[in-house]
């Protein structure tokens, strides 16, 4: 049976039935650890599948990890900073040859690998 829940939100270090569910479910959980509670929990420490277990700061950044895993992107590859960055240009020469140049840059001040 396919759940019908595509994540769990929940404040930072809280730790009850729906988020133990969710881990062996395997329900991605998103912990918002700007939402102060009293309890504290070390949810890292639990047996989440990789991937599975998303730490924001805030709810705004909650947001981006759903609709990033709703459009099936990795929330990593939206996140800085990024590993590096693939620039692809082409080009038309002026004998009608195409021309392709691959360029890679690593994210701090868009520097050539």
């Amino acid at each position: 049976m396919q759940s019908c829940i595509s994540c769990l939100v929940i404040p930072g270090s809280c730790l009850g039935l729906s988020t133990l569910a969710a881990l062996e479910q395997g329900i991605p959980v998103i912990a918002v650890k700007e939402n102060k509670n009293l309890m504290k929990n070390d949810l890292t420490s639990l047996t989440w599948k990789p991937g599975q277990l998303h730490v924001v700061e805030n709810y705004w950044e909650a947001v981006d990890v759903m609709l990033s895993k709703k459009e099936g992107l990795s929330p990593k590859s939206v996140r800085r900073p990024f590993s590096y960055t693939i620039v692809k240009k082409h080009t038309v020469n002026n004998r009608g040859e195409l021309l392709y140049e691959e360029v890679k840059y690593k994210d701090k001040n868009q520097q050539h690998f």
